[in-house]
């Protein structure tokens, strides 16, 4: 399903665009190519056409310049929606054992509450074998669940592994993810520092405890 920002429209600033097309020294076509668009639609917003925000944000990559200076400079511009990607999250969960109407909703606020995400998390679907459920963030709530991969904190969570459904003509989030074996020592490191916390309380939790004074016993 389409964000509302998605899905809302503005009118460009066809002279600008079209003045920093021929300043490139770019034909029609040429913009259509760095902007990953078709033609029709470089003639259609050169013309004044409305245009999604998403759409304006690419000729504005594609022109290296900021999207608000395509609008007509009518008031403040509405943000620019991020791209958003479909992400395959596989639990080592049996299916038979996973409750949608418990686990799910779970699942996602502690999902929310590891990535601190910026964006709504969408459901698209759960699929069985073991559970794969498969989730609609935006780019930077993709950034981050890439990272909390790599550092084992989705381990809590139960997932096993994950995949990035990246759209024809797009490119990934630009966040590496890491091998098993990096993984691994992230493991590692991580119970390390929980093992030294859980020694630090129980020295002060020793320290805090009353001793007999052997000068009292009778």
């Amino acid at each position: 399903m389409e964000t509302q920002a998605k899905s809302r429209t503005v009118r460009p600033d066809a002279e600008a665009i079209k003045r920093l097309r021929l300043g490139k020294g770019w034909r029609v076509e040429d913009l259509a190519r760095q902007a990953k668009c078709s033609v029709k639609t470089v003639e259609n917003v050169e013309r004044g056409s409305n245009v999604y925000l998403f759409t304006l944000g690419k000729f504005a990559k594609a022109l290296g310049v900021d999207y608000r200076s395509l609008l007509p400079d009518t008031g403040p511009a509405p943000e620019p929606p991020q791209r958003r990607f479909e992400v395959q999250i596989k639990l080592s969960i049996p299916f038979e054992d996973f409750d949608e109407s418990e686990q799910l909703v779970g699942f996602i606020e502690l999902l929310k509450r590891v990535l601190s995400a910026r964006d709504e998390i969408g459901v698209k679907a759960v699929t069985d074998g073991s559970v794969v459920i498969t989730l609609e963030l935006g780019e930077e709530d993709v950034a981050s669940l890439i990272g909390a991969y790599n550092n084992a904190a989705l381990d809590e969570l139960n997932v096993s592994t994950f995949h990035i459904v990246v759209p024809q003509g797009e490119s990934p989030p630009d966040v590496p993810v890491a091998s098993e074996q990096q993984r691994a020592s992230a493991r590692f490191r991580k119970k390390q520092k929980m093992l030294k916390e859980l020694k630090a309380q129980l020295e002060s939790d020793a320290q805090k405890t009353p001793r007999d004074d052997p000068g009292e016993r009778p």
